[in-house]
């Protein structure tokens, strides 16, 4: 049984700051498909990917536990924060700005959340990009709101979040899957936070590392090393793996504990991220 690929949001050409090798494998599980493998896991398929690493996600048509229209969508956003189109909303006195889009409406059990994409507007190498969330009443074709977290979720450098969706598959609730990446010192890495949709509010569920790279420190090429994972084997609400191809091929393997994925085995070389 193969499942649809899930749907990405991407407002961005490239992560700001971020190469090409590792914006490609950022997007390596949102342009896949997940097939289902043995014993009911499923399996990230990455043959079929169609994305280069200079390409766009598209906008999301449709995604896991998500309804309704464009004209929907632009509603809640407008009760969300007053204003169509998008928001531009600063912190604090002489704090970071953020305009802020809209991404999806995503359904819940208790009811539909709205996602937006913050993006910094006045930005450093550390500043991250943000995912605002608004859980909202519906009523007839108008909405209201029962609360709002403008950094539900935090990470990216360079003020942008590379790119994100949200999946039915890690745990029986909605799960966003947040990239982000940055460089320093001349190594790159690339890495995935998972976050519950819980009706609480964020519920952290891990970070997952997905790419190194030191492109950057290693001008004639000589020793350059490149690593990127995938995941696979998705058990819901169990365990996954992350299979690493590359310099240092290995399998990452993860188990659910304590309300957490929790990584059982190390490799040093992809530690220099964590």
């Amino acid at each position: 049984m193969v499942y649809a690929a899930p749907t990405s949001v991407s407002f961005r050409p490239q992560p700001r700051g971020l190469t090409g090798g590792a914006f490609g494998a950022l997007v390596l599980f949102a342009a896949s498909g997940c097939q289902q493998g043995g014993d009911g896991a499923e399996n990230v398929n990455t043959s079929e990917a169609s994305l280069s690493p200079h390409s766009t996600p598209g906008r999301p048509t449709h995604e896991a536990g998500s309804k309704g229209s464009q004209a929907e969508l632009a509603e809640a956003f407008r009760a969300a924060f007053g204003k169509s189109g998008s928001a531009t909303i600063t912190d604090h006195p002489g704090g970071t700005t953020y305009r802020y889009m809209p991404a999806m409406l995503v359904e819940t059990k208790f009811g539909p959340v709205l996602l937006s994409d913050g993006e910094a507007v006045d930005f450093g190498a550390q500043t991250e990009g943000r995912i605002a969330a608004h859980y909202l009443t519906r009523r007839n074709d108008t909405f209201s709101i029962k609360k709002a977290d403008l950094k539900f979720v935090q990470t990216g450098m360079h003020g942008a979040v590379n790119h994100f969706y949200v999946s039915d598959k890690f745990v029986d609730g909605k799960v966003l899957y947040a990239a982000g990446s940055g460089t320093s010192a001349g190594d790159t890495c690339a890495w995935a936070t998972l976050t519950e949709l819980d009706e609480s509010g964020p519920k952290n569920l891990g970070t997952i590392y997905l790419h190194h790279d030191n492109e950057g420190s290693e001008e004639d090429g000589s020793k350059v090393i490149s690593t990127t994972g995938e995941i696979a084997n998705i058990r819901k609400g169990q365990s996954f793996d992350v299979i690493y191809k590359g310099s240092f091929p290995f399998v990452a393997h993860y188990i659910f504990s304590d309300g957490q994925f929790i990584r059982q085995n190390r490799n040093g070389k992809m530690e220099s991220c964590s």
